[in-house]
C-alpha cells in the first residue's frame, strides 16, 4: 500500500482497526505466499467464479419471473425521470469518478414487491442505488435505509459520497462512514430486521465471508439479498454452497450480480 494511503488512514482514527487488518493480511500473505502464488490464486478464483456465473445466469426478465415479480422495463426511469435528471446534474460536477447507476429499476421493483420497510446496503459511491431505495422508502417516515461506505483511501472525496441523493430524501437515511467490519454489525444492531440487502462494498473473499452470513441472518423470511460483482472471486459461490442456497444470477455489463431470496 502506498505511503499516502497509510497517511490517509492515520488521519482517520476510526479506520485504525481496518488499517490493522489490511497490514496483518499483507504480512500474512508475504510470509506464506509469494507474489506469483497470490496472483495465480486470485486469477484462478476469478476464472472459477466467472465460469460458474456464465453457466447459471439468466436475463433480468427471467430473474424477476423466478422471484414472482412482474417485469416492467425502465420502470424506475419512467416514474422518477426528474429525480434522476437532477441526480445526474449533481454527479456530473463531482471531480471524482465513483461508478455508474446500475440496474435501478430492478432494485425499485424488488422493494415494491416486498413492500420493504428496512434496508441495508454496503457501498454507496455516488449513491445511485441509495437513490432508488430512498425513492421507495421515503413514502413513509418510519421506513429506513442504513448505508455503509468507508471513506475512499487517498482521496478527499467524502463530501461527494451519496451526492445523487437529494436533501429531501435523506430523512429516511443513515450513512455510516466506516469499514464493513464495523458498519455491518452497527447497521444490524440499529434495525430489528431488514427486508432487502444490497451488497456492493468489500469484494475480497475475506470481506464477503465476514459480511454475507451476518447480513443473511438479519434478513427476514421472504426478504431478498443482492450482491454485485460476484464474478470477481469465489466468495459468493462459496457462501451459496456452504449455506445450500440456489442463487439467481444476472449479468450486469461484463460482470454478474447474485440474487438470493430467503
Amino acid at each position: 500500500m502506498k505511503i499516502s494511503n497509510y497517511v490517509h488512514f492515520l488521519k482517520n482514527p476510526s479506520l485504525y482497526p481496518h488499517l490493522f487488518r489490511i497490514t496483518l493480511r499483507k504480512i500474512k500473505n508475504t510470509i506464506f505466499s509469494s507474489k506469483t502464488e497470490i496472483e495465480k490464486k486470485t486469477k484462478n478464483s476469478k476464472k472459477v467464479a466467472e465460469d460458474w456465473c456464465k453457466n447459471k445466469y439468466v436475463d433480468v426478465q427471467e430473474a424477476l419471473k423466478e422471484l414472482k415479480i412482474e417485469y416492467k422495463k425502465d420502470y424506475f426511469d419512467e416514474n422518477f425521470s426528474s429525480v434522476i435528471s437532477d441526480a445526474h446534474k449533481r454527479t456530473e460536477i463531482c471531480p471524482y469518478q465513483l461508478g455508474g447507476p446500475g440496474n435501478l429499476s430492478l432494485i425499485y421493483q424488488i422493494l415494491e414487491s416486498l413492500d420493504a420497510r428496512y434496508v441495508i446496503e454496503t457501498g454507496v459511491a455516488y449513491g445511485w442505488s441509495s437513490l432508488a431505495i430512498l425513492c421507495f422508502l421515503s413514502q413513509k417516515d418510519e421506513y429506513h435505509l442504513w448505508s455503509i461506505d468507508m471513506p475512499y483511501v487517498g482521496k478527499d472525496n467524502s463530501q461527494w459520497v451519496g451526492c445523487a441523493v437529494p436533501e429531501e430524501l435523506k430523512h429516511n437515511w443513515s450513512l455510516l462512514r466506516m469499514a464493513d467490519r464495523n458498519g455491518v454489525p452497527l447497521a444490524i444492531k440499529s434495525s430489528t430486521y431488514v427486508d432487502f440487502i444490497h451488497y456492493d462494498s468489500d469484494k475480497s473473499i475475506e470481506g464477503r465471508m465476514f459480511s454475507y452470513p451476518k447480513l443473511w441472518n438479519h434478513l427476514r423470511e421472504g426478504g431478498i439479498f443482492i450482491s454485485d460483482d460476484i464474478s470477481d472471486n469465489e466468495g459468493f459461490k462459496k457462501f451459496c454452497e456452504e449455506m445450500e442456497l440456489s442463487p439467481i444470477i444476472i449479468k450486469d455489463g461484463n460482470k454478474y450480480q447474485g440474487i438470493l431470496k430467503k
